[in-house]
């Protein structure tokens, strides 16, 4: 997403989110997901589920971790392209990412 400061005193200037890129569509949800709760299941969780530690997360970290590597950049080129706007035009990057790896 690129997003550009504006004139907040000039009417005739709107604030906008230029695009959005969304790099997800579901091919790699096994390596990182919830098994319970979810569709596949009751509304809430029960006991056993529990028990089985269901709640928790699974994650193959190596396969999260180089789609995320990979993912970032292109999205990155990609919104810069389609909004006309140079690598080197953009003053910040802002990136919603916790592991600071993925950044570098």
């Amino acid at each position: 997403m690129i997003v550009e400061a504006t004139d907040v005193d000039d009417p005739a200037v709107e604030a906008h989110i230029w695009s959005s890129h969304l790099h997800a569509d579901g091919t790699g949800a096994e390596e990182l997901w919830l098994p319970a709760p979810g569709m596949a299941y009751e509304r809430f969780m029960t006991a056993d589920q529990i028990e089985e530690g269901l709640q928790y997360p699974v994650m193959n970290g190596r396969k999260v971790f180089v789609n995320a590597v990979k993912r970032m950049s292109e999205a990155v080129v990609e919104a810069a392209t389609a909004n006309d706007v140079g690598i080197e035009d953009v003053d910040l990057f802002l990136f919603h990412q916790a592991n600071l790896r993925i950044n570098q």
